[in-house]
């Protein structure tokens, strides 16, 4: 008989003493390690995917910004024409007026130029 309750207490024993180090901090620690390994190699794995999208989201901005540099303007044959001495661009004739001097800017340098004649667009 008290073997037998020996024998019983021992099982019962064993099945609690699994259940309870299936709850041990070690145990949950070690599950956790392994899901951050996982999670951490993904990660590294996936960092070269990230930069390479990131740098050709940078090309394509650097390709937009270059489209619409007036240096490529320039580059094309255009100038921009600024009175001569000051800041602002000149953009219509009525800006300007019978011997202002222009400074016209160009891809290698600039041209100053006396204005003699003024042509005006009649938009009827």
């Amino acid at each position: 008989s008290v073997r037998n309750y020996l024998s019983s207490f021992s099982v019962t024993f064993t099945n609690h003493h699994k259940r309870l180090s299936q709850h041990l901090p070690k145990s949950h620690l070690q599950k956790k390690s392994i899901q951050f390994d996982g999670i951490y190699k993904r990660l590294w794995a996936k960092i070269p995917e990230l930069l390479q999208h990131r740098r050709s989201q940078l090309e394509s901005k650097v390709f937009t910004l270059q489209a619409l540099s007036p240096l490529q303007t320039l580059a094309r044959g255009f100038a921009t024409l600024q009175i001569a001495g000051e800041d602002k661009i000149v953009s219509s004739v009525n800006q300007i007026k019978l011997d202002d001097e222009l400074q016209a800017n160009l891809q290698d340098g600039s041209l100053f130029c006396k204005i003699n004649k003024i042509k005006r667009n009649t938009n009827d």
